[in-house]
């Protein structure tokens, strides 16, 4: 666990700050910790480069110091890319706590096209000094991965899950499994997406 954290803050030194772009729906969070990225499968549209992705078992780890999250009373976010999509936003109040409050649930209504389908953010360790952390479960439609289109070459990409004012930032980088005919996209591995997080040196 700890050699996870190390990695974790050792990552946000060597990442620069990024340009300025629009805060997220909430406001920019200002506690950084790290997301943890495990491989994973999704779709893409490729008349549209609309994309649906399955995430499992991944991890939010807190940055110690940190005081907690409560993912049912504060709002939550899972931008992609440059500046993520507003429709990945759930306000306050959206996820539903189990278990006493060591699970978090969230369902989409039918139909939904772009946002959050399905959420589950599960408790793994609540020790703050050292920094809590939290499984992600996840299914996201609608996330906008034009530039798979037009090349073959795995890309890196910015995400993070935010919630209330803490974020857990990574890279994600995607290839097409069979791009010249296939729908099947994949989440290779993790990778350093750069500058592409702008509130890091917040």
């Amino acid at each position: 666990m700890r050699s996870s954290i190390l990695a974790a803050v050792v990552l946000l030194l060597v990442v620069p700050a990024a340009a300025q772009i629009g805060a997220p729906p909430g406001g920019p969070p200002s506690i950084h910790g790290f997301l943890e990225v495990l491989p994973a499968n999704g779709t893409i549209d490729r008349a549209t480069g609309a994309a649906v992705l399955k995430l499992h078992r991944w991890r939010l780890l807190l940055a110690p110091g940190s005081n907690g999250i409560a993912p049912d009373m504060e709002r939550v976010d899972v931008p992609i890319g440059d500046a993520g999509q507003d429709c990945f936003f759930l306000p306050p109040g959206s996820m539903v706590a189990h278990r006493r409050g060591k699970v978090f649930t969230y369902q989409a209504p039918r139909g939904t096209v772009c946002g959050i389908k399905k959420l589950r953010i599960t408790a793994v360790s609540t020790n703050l000094s050292v920094g809590a952390v939290y499984r992600v479960d996840a299914t996201l439609v609608g996330v906008v991965l034009s530039d798979l289109l037009f090349t073959t070459r795995p890309k890196c990409m910015s995400m993070a899950v935010i919630v209330g004012d803490d974020d857990g930032f990574g890279g994600i980088q995607l290839a097409e499994k069979d791009p010249e005919v296939g729908r099947r996209i994949r989440i290779a591995n993790s990778c350093n997406p750069g500058a592409d997080w702008p509130w890091l040196g917040q």
